[in-house]
């Protein structure tokens, strides 16, 4: 498979993001238009990715390139396309697709209608972020812009006071949830030095890892999902 698919679904949000927050006004419909278009492309392209995996599953793509180096342990970059990545990839750009063509008509007039269209641009280059990860450090990146974009949206109109402090009870209860997603990964590192979900397979595998550190590593990860997904006891924010 072409690694540049993969890189194109994640990249036209990304493009969205910054036309429609810089001149997103002077685009058809208020910037909306530009939103639409590059999640149409980046669906048509994710169903191309998820055909050519059910196809042939041996074509998943893992590259990696090294962005920190700290001589005994290095951050990457990277991409991982596997059949269930190119599921969400679909999952992703399809809902997304349709909350834009939603919000045409549930936002019409609103005085901040392209800031609200930048906001969901941001939010779905954040879950395609995540889906396409290779590793946990990257996750995380996205998982807390994930985060941010979410506050964004549910406080969108901050000036109702019931919205604000929606947004703000969402945002806190959200972190509760990270600290632990942040506490399950760091465990994970210090045991093994690596971010790598594959080469985290290959240690579990092989018995290289301690089942204290994967247990705290897999709780705290678990709690993460617990705040980001709202349930019990970090429900309080929905």
């Amino acid at each position: 498979m072409n690694p540049v698919l993969p890189v194109l679904i994640f990249a036209l949000p990304v493009l969205s993001f910054g036309i429609t927050v810089l001149i997103g006004r002077y685009f058809p419909l208020k910037g909306a238009s530009i939103g639409i278009l590059g999640l149409v492309v980046s669906f048509i392209l994710s169903c191309v990715v998820f055909y050519q995996l059910q196809v042939d599953p041996t074509r998943t793509i893992d590259l990696s390139v090294t962005w920190l180096d700290f001589g005994e342990y290095t951050i990457d970059l990277g991409i991982l396309i596997d059949r269930f990545a190119a599921v969400m990839l679909v999952v992703v750009t399809l809902v997304s697709l349709c909350v834009h063509i939603y919000s045409l008509g549930y936002m019409k007039g609103d005085r901040r209608f392209t800031t609200y269209y930048a906001y969901l641009s941001l939010f779905t280059m954040s879950m395609l972020g995540i889906v396409i990860s290779n590793n946990l450090f990257q996750l995380f990146v996205f998982w807390e812009l994930v985060g941010v974009s979410s506050y964004l949206l549910i406080g969108f109109w901050f000036e109702r006071k019931p919205a604000a402090m929606a947004g703000m009870k969402a945002f806190v209860v959200c972190r509760i949830g990270d600290f632990g997603f942040l506490i399950g990964i760091l465990s994970l590192f210090v045991a093994t030095g690596t971010f790598s979900f594959g080469a985290l397979f290959g240690l579990s595998q092989a018995g290289a890892i301690s089942s204290a550190v994967l247990v705290v590593g897999a709780l705290g990860i678990f709690f993460g999902a617990v705040g980001k997904s709202a349930q019990l006891p970090l429900y309080v924010w929905l």
